[in-house]
């Protein structure tokens, strides 16, 4: 009889084909159902602060508000670092994985009273293994077999951005991109060898390259001195797979309308708070049209909220040349495909600190951030698997530089 144990594998993966962004290490169970698991594109401050860095005050790289850099006078470059290690547990079954990918680039450079960006970062991680044991009847004899699928890859999106200031409080900005990716599926049966003899064993290799289209606009207004909110919307069009090797065949993926705010505002000199929330609409997507099937059956997408928030203390003192701010956070997220019957949920919490050089907090010389998350992910097993419980370690640590 076939056994139901299932579990991931700690299996080492290639990144994104695009070589920008992408994991470089083993994806949890949550990666293979659906298209993926949906990857936040921001830097250590905003994910220390709630996660999507939409509204807040200071030099802000994250790709959710294309308004953001409106009031950037110096042009640099950012890149963000991501490495977890979570222990995973489904019913009886545990392990321990680790996870490096490469969240964010970003690039700015204002010219003529605009600010022209560009910019990669992750959308949807399809990196995970599967294995699988159980028995298969070969003529009058019962033979043991284990199952391995591994999917390495993943979605990014490239974006180019324009961002303007109008007078004095209100910024405006706009981007349009692609996304981009590549997923490779290999699928081996290998049989125990026996009494019986030997069984050849079977393989194979499946593999898509991926692209569509993206468009985002945001704002960003300051009715005080002391205040700061914001508003985005992304839209999305097709995924469209093209298959490269194998049998597969092409692929298209509705992907989702995203509407994300936020606000901050300084409570007092030094302390500043912040809130964010985005909801996207992955109830359009077809949670099996890019995936695997599994014995938990047909997977149904949801919609999706995501929110946070955060404190940040940088007091500002006359004529310092370094700053290092200190920062502490709160973030749930919704994830939109199910792992059996039911989709997983995340909470983090976050502390970290930072350092920039140089007296304006918008247009620093330097900047570093580091961020340190403790989370857990959950979803029940409807009796399939077991319940899913995720626990792990975070740490992002981003870097930008910048001149005249």
């Amino acid at each position: 009889m076939r056994s139901m144990k299932i579990f991931v594998s700690g299996l080492v993966v290639v990144g994104l084909a695009t070589g920008f962004a992408g994991a470089v290490s083993a994806q949890s169970i949550t990666a293979a159902r659906g298209p993926g698991y949906p990857v936040l594109p921001t830097d250590g401050r905003s994910v220390t602060m709630g996660g999507l860095g939409i509204g807040l005050h200071g030099l802000t790289a994250t790709m959710v508000n294309p308004a953001a850099a409106a009031r950037m006078t110096r042009r640099g470059a950012l890149v963000a670092l991501e490495v977890t290690e979570r222990n995973v547990r489904i019913g009886d079954a545990e392990d321990e994985l680790g996870t490096t990918r490469f969240p964010l680039i970003r690039v700015a450079f204002p010219m003529g009273g605009v600010v022209l960006t560009t910019g990669y970062g992750g959308f949807l991680d399809q990196n995970w293994g599967l294995v699988r044991e159980g028995e298969q009847v070969l003529g009058d004899t019962t033979v043991a077999f284990s199952d391995r699928l591994i999917s390495d890859g993943g979605v990014g999106q490239f974006q180019f951005g324009l961002a303007v200031p109008v007078g004095e409080r209100l910024d405006l900005g706009a981007a349009v991109g692609v996304h981009l990716g590549s997923q490779r599926v290999e699928y081996s049966r290998r049989f125990e060898v026996g009494t019986e003899g030997f069984v050849d064993p079977f393989q194979e290799i499946m593999s898509w390259r991926y692209s569509g289209p993206m468009a985002q606009v945001g704002a960003q207004w300051a009715p005080a001195d002391m205040v700061l909110v914001a508003a985005s919307l992304t839209w999305s069009g097709t995924l469209v797979g093209d298959s490269t090797a194998g049998r597969a065949g092409r692929r298209e993926l509705d992907l989702p309308l995203q509407i994300a705010g936020g606000a901050s505002g300084v409570l007092v000199p030094g302390l500043m708070a912040t809130v964010s929330g985005r909801w996207s609409g992955w109830s359009v997507t077809d949670a099996d049209a890019i995936g695997v099937s599994s014995p938990a059956g047909p997977a149904s997408s949801r919609d999706t909220w995501e929110v946070g928030g955060g404190l940040e203390w940088a007091p500002i003192r006359p004529a310092a040349t370094r700053i290092f701010p200190l920062r502490a956070g709160i973030q749930y997220r919704q994830l939109p495909f199910p792992f059996a019957e039911e989709a997983p949920t995340e909470w983090f919490a976050s502390v970290g600190g930072g350092m920039r050089v140089g007296p304006d907090p918008q247009n620093p010389l330097a900047a570093v951030d580091l961020a340190v998350q403790r989370g857990t992910r959950t979803a029940d097993g409807a009796g399939t698997f077991g319940d899913l419980t995720e626990r792990m370690w975070r740490f992002t640590v981003s870097v930008g530089l910048f001149g005249n």
